[in-house]
């Protein structure tokens, strides 16, 4: 079987989004920036920004009880699982828990070519997605 490769001859891997956002939200994975990770990868668009709607991060990283019920994950744990993953160069600076970005070897397809939260690809004036960008 021929390997598939990407522009330039480079190889590629393929995930599922799906599965990406199953090992995400496991509590059983450790340690947590690793979650944040595939977390990020489920939600990536074009240019490799994972925007998180407000609370969200919390909710994907927290625990759960034996009970079942989700324990969100606190600030300091999202903070620290954050500059973890960009320390180990996973993700890059100026990611937070409203937007993680992705190393530049990350691609997706289909998925829009805007953040609102850092305010790529909008028309700043209107505050809406740039016909351009999408």
């Amino acid at each position: 079987m021929a390997r598939k490769l990407w522009e330039g001859g480079e190889q590629f891997l393929m995930l599922g989004i799906e599965m990406c956002d199953e090992l995400a939200v496991n509590p059983a994975i450790r340690p947590l920036y690793v979650r944040l990770v595939f977390g990020a990868y489920a939600r990536a668009n074009d240019i490799g920004h994972a925007e998180f709607d407000p609370g969200e991060m919390s909710r994907v990283l927290g625990d759960v009880t034996q009970q079942g019920e989700l324990i969100p994950a606190n600030r300091q744990t999202l903070y620290s699982a954050l500059r973890q993953a960009e320390s180990f160069g996973m993700i890059l600076p100026g990611s937070g828990v409203r937007c993680v970005v992705l190393p530049t070897g990350f691609r997706r397809g289909g998925a829009g070519r805007s953040c609102h939260w850092h305010k790529v690809g909008l028309d700043r004036r209107r505050r809406r997605v740039s016909p351009r960008h999408t």
